[in-house]
């Protein structure tokens, strides 16, 4: 086992909180998805899901270092290659639900266009693996795609926000963008003593904890005020 892979026990337990946090406002997300246009309430939660899924590998990736010292990269590699997917199509699905909101037809082969760019994506990082084995450039072309939908869909998130007049809500999410960015800057300066590292997880909580209140206000607005929610024609449904 090299440095590069060591988590005291402590650190891979805690480092479930932020994932635990996250998952939580992921799924209220999704649901208020469902709420404002049923027609697409499994769809979202399905890309939920996804990005929950890579999270809990991450975190098991890191406590059965703690816990066996046996480094399993296919569970550090399944981090990114669930989340593109996830993130680009539950970006997909808010940007749906906030076109139906203010009552605009979403074309149903729109749903193609998330899937081609997935689809592209897919193929440069097969690319990149197969031509660079050695090397983790695959998860380069991943990087950029979580990263830009994650960007949109705090966006349109922050915008929903701001349409309920949920000011609080939107700076949340504003707030978790901004630690993702920087979680991610500290990410990239290798490995670090334990001591950084539980600052890095002490943030990624608070992070993932504004995530977490800014969709539960989201999600309190659509379900106790349904009656502010525009009334729509079938022809408007995905």
């Amino acid at each position: 086992m090299t440095d590069e892979f060591e988590y005291s026990m402590a650190l891979a337990l805690f480092d479930f909180v932020p994932v635990l946090l996250s998952s939580a406002g992921l799924l209220y997300l999704a649901r208020t998805l469902g709420l404002i246009n049923p027609a697409i309430k499994w769809q979202a939660l399905a890309s939920a899901v996804l990005i929950i899924a890579g999270g809990f590998c991450k975190v098991f990736w890191k406590f059965l270092i703690a816990a066996t010292d046996v480094h399993y990269p296919v569970l550090n590699n399944m981090f990114f290659i669930l989340l593109a997917p996830g993130f680009t199509l539950l970006t997909y699905y808010l940007w749906a639900a906030r076109a139906f909101y203010q009552q605009r037809v979403v074309s149903r082969s729109a749903i193609a266009w998330p899937w081609l760019i997935i689809a592209v994506f897919a193929v440069v990082a097969g690319y990149l693996a197969l031509t660079f084995p050695e090397q983790r450039r695959w998860f380069l072309a991943l990087l950029v795609l979580v990263t830009v939908s994650n960007v949109v869909f705090i966006w349109h998130a922050v915008r929903h926000s701001l349409q309920l007049k949920l000011r609080g809500s939107a700076w949340l999410f504003v707030l978790n963008l901004v630690g993702v960015f920087v979680l991610a800057g500290l990410a990239r300066a290798g490995h670090q003593h334990e001591a950084v590292q539980w600052v890095e997880q002490i943030l990624n909580a608070f992070t993932q904890g504004a995530l977490l209140a800014a969709a539960w206000m989201l999600y309190q607005t659509h379900r106790q005020v349904p009656s502010q929610a525009p009334r729509f024609s079938h022809s408007a449904q995905l």
